[in-house]
């Protein structure tokens, strides 16, 4: 989630892909020229770049400026600067879009110890990092692992942003996925419930991630229905 954060960070540029790009690569173009090519805002312009073209769905063009921004990051700031930890989130991210999630796993695992180690393990940033493993975990099959993750993720959020905030509501939303993996369909049929009565509040009934919760919800009841059969 910390992956989370970038994507609202930019939801305005994401409805105009195009402008979003142009805008990025003269930001980077300018700052390396007037600031030189390791100056931070060189740097934040050359990411926000990364991440307008992995909007745009140009994953073959995003995929070597994230690494290299990563490697930017980590030769000018170091390895446990703030900005790194979010580029190295950001690339793994990036690779669990193109299907390797072994590749996001090491990424996703560094980055959770380093968090921890930095800011503790309550912190908000190292949740959303835990968050990401969690997810991770599961799109690997690990489910088991992916559903402890998970659950502490959710009494994470909890503790952190409130019971009633969309990242925790979210979080239970993954959980709830989780379980459903496992077979576990009346405790995730549970949790979607929830979630959809959470969303439906929070957003209305129209919104996109309540229309998501009620399809989660629906295939979760079908499951357990062809399971009594």
């Amino acid at each position: 989630m910390g992956c989370a954060s970038g994507a609202r960070r930019h939801s305005r540029e994401e409805a105009r892909p195009g402008e979003a790009i142009a805008a990025a690569s003269r930001a980077a173009d300018d700052y390396a020229r007037i600031q030189g090519p390791d100056a931070p805002d060189a740097l934040t312009a050359r990411s926000y770049l990364a991440s307008a073209r992995r909007a745009a769905g140009d994953l073959a063009a995003a995929t070597p400026l994230h690494e290299q921004n990563l490697a930017d990051s980590e030769r000018v700031l170091g390895a446990e600067h703030p900005d790194t930890l979010v580029a190295r989130a950001n690339l793994a991210y990036l690779l669990a879009l193109q299907g390797q999630p072994a590749r996001a796993l090491e990424l996703h695992e560094r980055n959770l110890a380093d968090y921890e180690r930095v800011h503790g393990p309550g912190h908000p940033h190292t949740v959303n990092a835990r968050a990401n493993l969690a997810s991770t975990y599961r799109d690997l099959g690990d489910l088991p692992r992916a559903i402890d993750l998970h659950r502490q993720t959710v009494a994470d959020y909890a503790r952190v942003f409130g019971i009633d905030n969309a990242e925790t509501v979210t979080a239970r939303s993954n959980l709830a996925y989780a379980l459903q993996l496992a077979g576990d369909l009346p405790a995730a049929i549970e949790l979607h419930t929830q979630v959809l009565i959470d969303r439906e509040r929070l957003y209305g009934p129209d919104h996109n991630f309540t229309e998501i919760a009620r399809r989660l919800l629906d295939t979760a009841q079908r499951e357990a229905s062809r399971s009594e059969h």
